[in-house]
């Protein structure tokens, strides 16, 4: 595939011609592999999807796992090995540019193999979570807290959940029962729309759920 300078390349899926670098060198961004809109990379390929998590809900492709923009490069450097290579999925131009930006400044940006947009509605899902029905019956959950060690015994949320921290969570993921629905949880709402991407790939069959920021109204008080 040609390679194009990203952000002209991307400029010409609205409407603009993608200009190659070899025919203007323009310092914008480095080249990367830009790949057609909802383009599906063979099977077993690592795909990162900085897609807000409602929209990463709603629909993403198999095996994605959805590492929002905020705090995008540190989160890959703990979730991706640096020898890997991987495709970068956003829902516009100007976050796919900013995913490779993050994803330069931590060393990972010749890992890139391709990056694209993807606004597909019919695409793989995971259910919203329901404050309402789990506190009628927290129990009737699997609880699975995906934070530091340190920070599950210090913090304690949830009585009997799993704790499993999240850089472990894919090599670990068949320590969890899948018997009841399974609820991930951090201490914000970020880590757990990591960990729920990937127990979503992991457990096939399994309902997951992330509680998202709703677990911000279950955290104890800190002295």
């Amino acid at each position: 595939m040609k390679k194009l300078l990203i952000l002209a390349a991307m400029a010409g899926m609205f409407g603009q011609a993608a200009i190659a670098q070899d025919e203007r060198q323009t310092p914008v961004k480095r080249d990367v592999p830009l790949m057609e809109e909802n383009y599906n990379p063979e099977g077993g390929a690592v795909i990162i999807d900085g897609r807000p998590q409602e929209k990463f809900k709603q629909s993403h492709l198999p095996g994605a796992i959805n590492i929002q923009e905020a705090k995008f490069g540190e989160f890959l450097t703990k979730m991706v090995d640096p020898e890997v290579e991987f495709f970068v999925v956003a829902d516009n131009p100007e976050r796919l540019s900013m995913l490779v930006d993050h994803a330069d400044s931590v060393g990972y940006g010749p890992n890139i193999k391709g990056v694209f947009l993807y606004n597909k509605t019919d695409g793989e899902k995971i259910q919203q979570f329901d404050k309402t029905e789990f506190d009628r019956d927290p129990d009737a959950f699997t609880i699975v807290d995906v934070r530091g060690e340190d920070e599950h015994e210090d913090y304690p949320v949830f009585k009997n959940s799993v704790n499993i921290p999240l850089a472990e969570l894919a090599d670990r993921a068949d320590e969890i029962p899948t018997g009841k629905p399974i609820v991930v949880h951090c201490g914000t709402g970020y880590r757990s729309a990591i960990g729920a991407s990937i127990l979503h790939h992991e457990l096939t069959g399994a309902k997951v759920l992330d509680m998202g920021s709703h677990i911000k109204g279950y955290l104890p008080k800190k002295d």
